[in-house]
């Protein structure tokens, strides 16, 4: 839940998967495999109940559906099992920082967030304390938050597959049963 210190941890984690081309989703999949155009991770805060770690990861043309989930899914696997690193959080808390402040550099963006804490905590100041909460962030707590919320029984997969292009028959199967 948003603000909580399980909140940070996946914030951090999901800056590892997928924050900037450093990431290890656009290091794997992107440059090294080459079987994705995109790939990026954010949490998506929700008001009420658990926030969602969210994977975008969008395939080249030549890449099937089923190829790119089984690699998504490799990649969540080898952070579930072999854990992060104090650099890679390091590297993480440094970019989440970074957009920090710039984001408190516009006037707007800044309005958005003194609002947000206001309106969740009762207490827009908190914005102050941001990245301090981003920096108290171990790899230790990320380890846990990954070990806790990214085994595969607590996963959900989403397709989007263009209407106006010719997709193979295993991607279509695959977009009919979302539709139905």
């Amino acid at each position: 839940m948003f603000g909580s210190d399980e909140y940070y941890a996946a914030s951090v984690c999901g800056a590892i998967l997928g924050l900037k081309k450093g990431s290890r989703l656009h290091r794997r999949l992107v440059r090294e495999r080459q079987i994705a155009a995109e790939a990026q991770s954010f949490t998506y805060d929700l008001t009420k109940g658990s926030d969602l770690l969210v994977l975008d990861v969008t395939a080249r043309p030549e890449t099937s559906a089923e190829e790119l989930e089984r690699a998504v899914h490799e990649e969540v696997d080898r952070l579930w099992d072999d854990g992060v690193t104090a650099d890679e959080v390091a590297r993480a808390v440094t970019l989440i920082e970074t957009e920090l402040l710039v984001a408190l550099q516009s006037a707007g963006d800044r309005a958005d967030k003194l609002s947000l804490f206001a309106t969740y905590f009762g207490d827009p100041s908190l914005v102050n304390s941001q990245a301090a909460r981003y920096r108290e962030v171990t790899a230790e707590r990320v380890n846990a938050f990954a070990r806790a919320r990214l085994g595969v029984e607590n996963r959900a997969s989403l397709l989007y597959v263009p209407r106006d292009t010719e997709v193979a028959p295993a991607q279509r199967e695959l977009a009919e049963m979302g539709s139905r």
